[in-house]
């Protein structure tokens, strides 16, 4: 058998094999996505504290073996769908930098993405997931808020994370008690509550400059 002969053959082996892995790896992945796609439609259906690994297999298609392949628990899954969720809405621009006052808000971005995407309103909205919500959301936000606002404010990170927190669960909150609502009415409170967080970090940088 010739070098050439022998090279032809070690090259046909490692592209069926890459091909066979690239396969293997889309399967992989489909799967994976199906399961967490899954979860958010039954959260729409069932609170989440009802939620059982067995309703996820049945309704992804799959077995618990094959669950188990990807996600050792419900709760892993919560955590890679809110990863996916707040990597949509942070490539939004949710933290924005606003004219001369440098003013920080949360605003068409989670607000808007939560109200005009059913996708991910039942996990934002759920109340059993409302403080998960909040966290996973803060943490995804909090370095990109303290890079502009420690300077500006004099505030110490403890202090800015708090606030930003508490401008989260009021973004969350507001999205789900004007859901309902008309365009028009929710345009007119969502510009009232971006006013009045403006009013709160111009008075807070204010202070600083004196």
């Amino acid at each position: 058998m010739s070098i050439y002969t022998i090279i032809t053959y070690i090259l046909r082996s490692f592209l069926k094999y890459m091909k066979e892995e690239k396969t293997i790896l889309f399967q992989d992945n489909f799967i994976h996505n199906s399961i967490k796609d899954a979860f958010l439609q039954l959260l729409m259906k069932k609170d989440y504290m009802q939620i059982t690994i067995t309703d996820l297999c049945k309704y992804a298609g799959v077995s618990r073996g094959t669950f188990y392949a990807h996600f050792g628990n419900i709760g892993q899954v919560v955590e890679e769908v809110f990863s996916d969720a707040l990597y949509d809405i942070k490539n939004m621009a949710l933290l924005s930098e606003n004219g001369s006052s440098s003013n920080i808000i949360v605003r068409k971005g989670l607000c808007w993405l939560l109200r005009e995407n059913p996708k991910y309103q039942p996990l934002f909205f759920s109340e059993a997931l409302f403080l998960p919500a909040v966290k996973h959301t803060v943490v995804a936000l909090k370095q990109d808020f303290l890079d502009v606002m420690l300077d500006k404010t004099g505030l110490d990170e403890s202090t800015l994370t708090d606030l930003l927190t508490v401008q989260i669960m009021g973004c969350l909150e507001m999205c789900r008690k004007h859901l309902g609502k008309s365009d028009e009415e929710w345009c007119r409170f969502h510009t009232c509550f971006d006013l009045f967080l403006k009013a709160g970090y111009e008075g807070i940088i204010q202070n600083n400059n004196a």
